[in-house]
């Protein structure tokens, strides 16, 4: 419903007849460009900003969906409110099919205003609800195409957007985001630890930080709550070793800051490590409906 529009079709080397089907529409406002294959989110969505002139600038995948009118909402409430410089919203899960699931966050986890410290403990910003001011881009620059971090580069520019800026909220849900096999985030799940570990560990000597100590230990904490989201996930996928590797690391944090509820629950994984998965995966099935 909003129409002063331009759609940037930031294309990273698809081999599908994507150049055809924006020339058929035979629009002004819509531009496609591509660029060779890098694999990397990152970098097609750098091209999209390189070449976005307008005032606002948002973010879709090709798989996703927007509200008709989530444009329209977002660009109001930002005049409405010129001391936020980014808005978001949740969003809906969809199938293959567009059938509707559930929230992808749960509303009561999601913030607004000078939000850095709430997005160290986790990621609540999704990228297709984003609208945010060019001048945010003009400050922030371009999202970090590190490979390490490959799917996580959104959160990593979240981080310094909110480092600078308050962030906006408009509580309708005005995005859908597609879930089906062979998604990027699936993809990248098992090393969900690692990355985090890695993003969250490079705001920590960050000079415009403040409550250094109070921010550097939530830091710590959510990296080291990651190496156990990590040990536990490539346990499920019976990659023992590296479960243990991660465990140490989760298990040396917790014992040199003696957090019981953390130690115990690294010892417990521990155990489970030492003997045989498929029977103990059994046992650690009915321990978490028991704790549902």
């Amino acid at each position: 419903t909003y129409k002063n529009i331009e759609v940037i079709v930031a294309d990273d080397g698809s081999t599908d007849n994507t150049a055809e089907v924006v020339a058929d529409f035979n629009d002004p406002q819509i531009k496609h460009f591509y660029q060779k294959n890098t694999g990397l989110p990152a970098a097609t969505r750098n091209l999209g900003l390189r070449e976005a002139s307008g005032e606002y600038i948002a973010f879709l995948d090709s798989d996703d969906l927007w509200h008709p009118r989530k444009l329209k909402i977002q660009v109001e409430y930002l005049r409405k409110h010129p001391e936020y410089y980014l808005v978001y919203s949740n969003a809906w899960y969809i199938d293959e099919n567009g059938a509707r699931g559930g929230l992808i966050y749960n509303p009561d986890s999601l913030k607004e205003g000078e939000v850095f410290e709430e997005l160290v403990k986790s990621n609540f910003i999704p990228l297709l609800t984003v609208l945010m001011k060019r001048e945010v881009f003009e400050k922030i620059g371009f999202f970090n195409d590190d490979p390490s971090i490959r799917a996580g580069e959104d959160y990593e520019y979240w981080l310094r957007v909110a480092l600078r800026y308050k962030i906006g909220f408009v509580k309708e849900p005005l995005a859908m985001y597609r879930v089906h096999s062979g998604r990027l985030s699936r993809e990248m799940i098992s090393d969900s630890g690692k990355r985090h570990q890695k993003i969250l560990s490079s705001f920590i000597n960050n000079p415009l930080v403040t409550n250094k100590n109070k921010i550097v230990k939530k830091i710590y904490m959510s990296c080291y709550r990651f190496y156990y989201t990590s040990a536990r996930l490539n346990w499920e996928n019976s990659d023992k070793s590296a479960a243990k590797e991660d465990l140490k690391k989760y298990l040396n944090y917790s014992l040199r800051h003696l957090h019981i509820t953390h130690i115990l629950r690294a010892l417990f994984l521990w155990v489970l490590l030492k003997f045989d998965y498929d029977s103990l995966k059994k046992v650690s099935d009915k321990i978490k409906k028991c704790q549902e």
